[in-house]
């Protein structure tokens, strides 16, 4: 899996179950647990429409580790 230091320390901070995934080279299942993190955590208030500071930076990686796997 190619993913930047930087994400791998900020989704092991943040998921639990990134480290297993990482380890088992599993993108999908990692791609899917950024994207529940993300519709738990990742929207503010007001509505919850827009995405958070937290959740801007997940979806950045998720993008970031999808098009670079």
């Amino acid at each position: 899996m190619i993913i930047e230091e930087k994400d791998k320390t900020f989704l092991l901070k943040n998921l639990d179950k990134a480290a297993a995934l990482i380890e088992a080279d599993d993108v999908e299942g990692l791609l899917d647990e950024i994207d529940g993190f993300m519709t738990e955590k990742g929207y503010g208030p007001k509505n919850f429409e827009e995405l958070n500071e937290l959740g801007r930076e997940a979806e950045q990686i998720l993008d970031r580790i999808y098009y670079n796997n």
